[in-house]
Formats: structure tokens, C-alpha cells, sequence
């Protein structure tokens, strides 16, 4: 059996026996803190350590980067594992998705590689896990947009993946990647929620708002504070108008060519739900379904 897994900042997407869910990339080691009233099925052991992971770490580690991944990543799989309610020894292949932000420089790929090159322990088991396949986040969603159009290898496509944190570009010219026309940056929506934050911060007077409210209010539009509703369409339309401006913008500085030249932009990603209903659409931009799992369907 086959898991394939989008190793985001914001959310796991996981594809396995046949079924799609994703969940949090949220991590709260237990301690004195520790939400008492959390779920027990969602407390993983791992390394010596006790961890809540998903929807019931109310109060996760914040910072989240190279090392974030690096140190938690086997305890995420061992929990999407877990959530898919297969058994570990059913899975044979681990198909892990990664931003070209992390792949591009060598030494952390090198990193990451070894992270499956040791064993855990993980619930009271010693975990090793075997047959792990990386690949650029972009390319499964590639792979996506060519079985659901039956595209001939002849066309150029170019795959706009917007995540939480990062920003993958991938230029694919005749069913081949094209590292002058393809970057990545850390330009995910995560700097909508990071100035939506701050916007809330300074006309509520509120300075301890969590990430996980700050999304609700993105989605919602509306903040209750005080008994009080608040309607921000206006306010969120203005942050992400110019969220979309700035990376648009990159994109055709960086890329010039492949945005102007390319027979389908594709876009994916949680963050492709924005764009969808602010970007002016084009005749050649294609939004897939789902689009936060074009990538694990596409692996």
C-alpha cells in the first residue's frame, strides 16, 4: 500500500487506500501546560517525548521552518499512519512531497534523506521507515493536471503551488521540468494571515491572537470581539489584492516567459482557493479541484 503525503507548514495532505483527508501541522509537546481535556487517541510518544498532534494541540509549537520539518516529520507520518487507521506494516512505498525552497539546497536534502536512514521509537515500537520517494512539490500536481485532461506531453505547462509558507513555481516545457523558468520562495499565504494579524492586532487591541483564529477569520470574514460582529470582506479583500499584486508580480520578474508563454497556468494549493476568487482568470489558467491535493493525488 501506497501513502502519499504533501509535508506542508499549514496542513498534511494524505493520500491512502484510496481516500484524501489532511490535518494540522500542529505540535504541542505535553508538559505542564498540556490541554488536559484532549483527545488520548491523538497523544503519540515519540523519541522520549509526548506529543498532541493535529486538531488537539491547542497551544503548538510556533515556529515552523526547515528544522520544524526535519525534527517532526517521521511523527507526522507515524500520525497520518495512525489517522488513515491502516497498519504500518501494510504500507510498502512513502511518497513524500517537499518545497523546492527545502530540496534546492543539497545539504538540507541531504538532511532529510537521512531522517529515514535511522529508526524511532514511537508509541513503545521501533519504527524505520522504508521506500521513501521525494518529490518537488509542483510535480504531482503536474502529474494531476495531465491525467485529468489527457494533456499531450507537447504542451508547456506552468504550476503556480501556493502553500501555507512557501511559493513553488515549476515550468514543465515537452513533459520536462525547466530550472531557468521554475523558483520557490516563502511567500505561501501565511503573509496574508501574518498582516491580517497584525491589522486585528492594532484595531482591537489584542495582542495574543492565535494562528488557528486568525485562519477562522480569513475564511469567515467576519470577527466577533466583545458580543460584537464585525463584517472585514473589505479589509481581507485589501490584504489579499496586494498579496496576489506582490507575487504575481515575482512571478512574471522571475519567469516572465513561462507566465506569458505557456499553454495552461496551473494552480494548486490551499492558497489557490484566494487567488480563485480575487485573480483576474485568463483564458490558459486552470484551477484544479481540490486543489490542496493536487500534489498527493498527482505522486
Amino acid at each position: 500500500m501506497v501513502l502519499s503525503i504533501d509535508n506542508g507548514y499549514g496542513h498534511n495532505k494524505v493520500y491512502v487506500n484510496g481516500k484524501v483527508f489532511k490535518f494540522p501541522t500542529s505540535i504541542e509537546k505535553l508538559g505542564i501546560t498540556a490541554n488536559g481535556f484532549s483527545d488520548d487517541s491523538n497523544i503519540i510518544s515519540f523519541n522520549g517525548e509526548r506529543y498532541l498532534v493535529a486538531e488537539s494541540a491547542t497551544n503548538p509549537i510556533i515556529t515552523r521552518n526547515f528544522e520544524f520539518l526535519e525534527k517532526f516529520t517521521p511523527l507526522l507520518i507515524y500520525y497520518a499512519i495512525k489517522r488513515a487507521c491502516v497498519k504500518f506494516e501494510d504500507i510498502t512505498e512513502i511518497r513524500l512531497g517537499l518545497s523546492l525552497v527545502n530540496l534546492s539546497n543539497p545539504l538540507n536534502k541531504e538532511r532529510f534523506i537521512s531522517l529515514f536512514n535511522r529508526e524511532y521509537i514511537i508509541d513503545g515500537q521501533v519504527i524505520k521507515f522504508k521506500n521513501v520517494k521525494f518529490s518537488v512539490q509542483g510535480v504531482g500536481i503536474y502529474n494531476m493536471f495531465k491525467k485529468i485532461t489527457k494533456n499531450t506531453n507537447e504542451s508547456n505547462v506552468f504550476v503556480i503551488d501556493v502553500g501555507y509558507n512557501t511559493l513553488d513555481a515549476i515550468s514543465f516545457i515537452n513533459d520536462k521540468p525547466n530550472s531557468k523558468q521554475s523558483f520557490a520562495n516563502e511567500k505561501g499565504i501565511n503573509l496574508i494571515v501574518n498582516q491580517l494579524k497584525t491589522y486585528l492586532s492594532n484595531r482591537f487591541g489584542i495582542s495574543n491572537l492565535s494562528e488557528q483564529k486568525v485562519n477562522e477569520v480569513l475564511q469567515t470574514k467576519t470577527f466577533k470581539f466583545r458580543g460584537e460582529n464585525y463584517d472585514l470582506s473589505k479589509e481581507i479583500k485589501e490584504i489579499v489584492n496586494s498579496y496576489i499584486e506582490d507575487i504575481i508580480y515575482e512571478i512574471k520578474t522571475r519567469a516572465k516567459d513561462s507566465f506569458d508563454f505557456s499553454d495552461y497556468i496551473v494552480f494548486a494549493g490551499g492558497g489557490a482557493y484566494l487567488l480563485k476568487d480575487h485573480i483576474d482568470i485568463q483564458p490558459n489558467y486552470v484551477f484544479l479541484d481540490k486543489p490542496e491535493y493536487g500534489n498527493v493525488l498527482g505522486y
